[in-house]
C-alpha cells in the first residue's frame, strides 16, 4: 500500500508577504550597510536613532514591494510592467525630497509631492539619522505606515483575485 500525500497549501496571502518581507530584509541589510559606510565619509549620524531608521527602511521595502506586486497583478507581459515600473519610479524619487527639499518646489508641485509615499520614507530616515525633517518624525512613521498596510491589502487582494497565477 502506498501511503498518501498531503497537500500542502500555501494561501496566496502568505505568498505576498514571504516575497515582501524577503525583499524588505534585503532594504534592511543595505541600509545597515550604508550605515556603517556613513562615518568614513564624515556623516555624523544620530546613534539613538539608527532603530527607527531600520524601521523606516523595513516601511519602505514593504511599501514598494507591495507596489510591484499591485502593478505585476495587472500587466500581461513582463515588457510592458517594466515600462510602468520604469515610468513611475523616476517620479517618486525625484518627488521623495531625497536630492533636493520639495519645500522648494512650486507649490502644486508640493501636494503633489505629499501623496508620494516615499516621500515620508526619506523624510523620516532624514530626521532619524540627521535630524533635520520637513515633517515630524511620528507623523512620516505614521503615514509610512499607512501608505505600507494599505498597499499590502491591497497587492494581496489583487494577487488573490489574479487567476492563473
Amino acid at each position: 500500500m502506498v501511503p498518501i500525500k498531503p497537500k500542502i497549501q500555501v494561501s496566496r496571502v502568505s505568498i505576498v508577504l514571504g516575497n515582501n518581507f524577503s525583499i524588505a530584509t534585503i532594504s534592511i541589510l543595505q541600509g545597515i550597510i550604508i550605515i556603517l559606510l556613513a562615518p568614513l565619509i564624515g556623516v555624523d549620524l544620530n546613534l539613538f536613532y539608527i532603530p527607527i531608521a531600520l524601521l523606516f527602511i523595513l516601511m519602505i521595502g514593504l511599501t514598494f514591494t507591495s507596489v510591484g506586486i499591485v502593478l505585476s497583478t495587472q500587466m500581461e507581459d513582463m515588457g510592458s510592467f517594466q515600462g510602468i515600473q520604469t515610468f513611475l519610479t523616476l517620479p517618486l524619487f525625484l518627488l521623495s525630497s531625497a536630492f533636493f527639499p520639495v519645500t522648494k518646489l512650486p507649490y502644486p508641485i508640493q501636494i503633489i509631492a505629499y501623496f508620494n509615499p516615499l516621500f515620508y520614507g526619506v523624510d523620516g530616515l532624514h530626521g532619524a539619522l540627521i535630524g533635520v525633517s520637513a515633517l515630524p518624525m511620528w507623523f512620516d512613521l505614521l503615514a509610512v505606515t499607512a501608505f505600507c498596510a494599505g498597499l499590502i491589502l491591497l497587492s494581496a487582494y489583487l494577487f488573490n483575485k489574479r487567476e492563473g497565477i
